[in-house]
């Protein structure tokens, strides 16, 4: 799980890019991978934002390690798609999941596949959620 030092790590807007190496593309950095997702976690959320959004950076953010019930970040993840390559699970369970808040709206970023495993398991226990609150324009 997340320890003290895991906290300190993960807190910031480095640690937060850090957490994208597993979704991290050929060529691109962490921060672009971070900014890529975003996106793509808005436009489930909230598309007509989309295009408006800011580009997240530590100037334009404010990162934190919470803990949140493995239920309310369960409801972020949407339904697997018939089409998905099924996995054998998560990539990595001992990292935090990562949730942009923009403009009112919870976006997951990263942890859409252990959302889909505690809501199917029924999962009650906290888990850790590096939080980027995403400051207004």
């Amino acid at each position: 799980m997340c320890g003290r030092e895991d906290n300190e790590l993960y807190g910031s807007f480095d640690g937060a890019c850090l957490l994208m190496a597993w979704n991290t593309k050929p060529g691109e950095t962490t921060a672009q991978t971070l900014n890529r997702l975003f996106r793509k976690a808005l436009g489930k959320v909230a598309p007509h934002l989309v295009h408006s959004r800011p580009i997240l950076s530590a100037e334009k953010t404010e990162v934190s390690i919470a803990y949140w019930p493995k239920p309310a970040i369960a409801a972020l993840a949407p339904e697997a798609k018939q089409d998905t390559d099924p996995r054998d699970g998560p990539r990595h369970w001992g990292t935090p999941v990562v949730i942009a808040r923009y403009a009112g709206h919870d976006c997951l970023i990263d942890g859409e596949t252990r959302g889909r495993a505690w809501r199917a398991d029924g999962a009650t226990d906290n888990y850790p959620v590096c939080l980027i609150l995403v400051r207004e324009p």
